[in-house]
């Protein structure tokens, strides 16, 4: 009786195996299908340009991907705005981490900086597009904190982030005048390059971290952010 029972489980074991496989073959198929049937598109925001993001596609079925965490993994710093623009949007990390990094963006006190504001936020897979609006002059005012801060975004960065240790400027700012007044447009885009950086369970938390690091290195009159140990920079400019 035991044995048939044992025979059994397996017999269920296996067909509930085969019938995931099956599904994920479908689900890669269909992914497949409609990444050839799409064409990839450039729309432009004044001077801003943003590339339309690839198809995301589901990983291959495995034992492996059935319990891992759905948190992509990170990717090492090799150009901020090459890899955004050749990433898919991950259908359910992306506005996870949209409302995580909002909700950090939303810390910068904004009494010296009336109108300026997030605009825009779009995640892919380990990076973000960051879009911010605000009067021209209050580039005169973010001067006032030091010469390095040249838009209330940067000071926004040092004050409320950092957002991420490795950013970039997505395209060059734009200006135009809304309501008879002159405002600018500046995106950005972070990478996450850590474990606890690119989760958005934990992603607050390590901004808190990193921020009294970077108060406590400025203090002893070092660089904000420490240099990273590999080639690429901890900010640059696209």
């Amino acid at each position: 009786m035991s044995r048939r029972v044992v025979a059994t489980a397996c017999i269920s074991l296996a067909a509930l195996l085969l019938a995931l496989v099956l599904s994920s073959t479908v689900v890669d198929i269909a992914g497949r299908r409609q990444a050839r049937n799409g064409v990839q598109t450039a729309t432009s925001a004044s001077a801003t340009r943003t590339m339309k993001a690839p198809a995301w596609r589901p990983p291959r079925f495995s034992l492996a991907n059935l319990f891992a965490r759905d948190v992509p993994r990170p990717k090492p710093a090799t150009g901020t705005r090459d890899i955004y623009n050749s990433e898919p949007r991950h259908p359910t990390w992306a506005p996870r981490m949209e409302r995580a990094v909002t909700g950090v963006i939303a810390r910068f006190d904004r009494t010296d900086f009336p109108g300026f504001k997030l605009t825009e936020i779009e995640c892919r897979e380990t990076t973000c597009r960051l879009e911010f609006e605000f009067p021209s002059s209050l580039r005169l005012k973010a001067l006032d904190y030091g010469p390095r801060p040249a838009s209330p975004a940067q000071v926004a960065f040092a004050q409320a982030g950092p957002f991420s240790l490795v950013s970039g400027e997505y395209g060059s700012p734009t200006i135009f005048h809304r309501d008879g007044v002159l405002t600018e447009r500046e995106a950005y885009i972070i990478q996450f390059t850590e474990e606890d950086e690119i989760d958005p369970d934990t992603y607050a938390a390590w901004v808190d971290r990193k921020h009294q690091e970077m108060v406590a290195r400025v203090a002893a009159g070092k660089p904000a952010i420490a240099p990273r140990p590999s080639a690429a920079a901890p900010s640059e400019r696209e």
